[in-house]
């Protein structure tokens, strides 16, 4: 495992320690790991979710860290 999966997955703990009454679903959408395709409005892409899949990892840590 990368040092980036150990921080994120310790990130998401944190998160969840700290909040127990969130859905882990939820904790992914507050931490800023899952995005809708429009952020200021996501019902106008009729809530699409944008594809993460090509988001490096230390992009994906860096937007936990601003959203944290």
């Amino acid at each position: 495992m990368k040092k980036e999966h150990d921080q994120i997955i310790a990130l998401i703990s944190e998160y969840l320690s700290e909040h127990p009454n969130i859905r882990f679903s939820q904790a992914l959408f507050n931490l800023d790991i899952i995005q809708f395709k429009n952020k200021e409005n996501p019902g106008a892409e009729n809530y699409a979710l944008r594809d993460i899949h090509a988001d490096d990892d230390t992009y994906i840590l860096d937007r936990i860290l601003n959203a944290y």
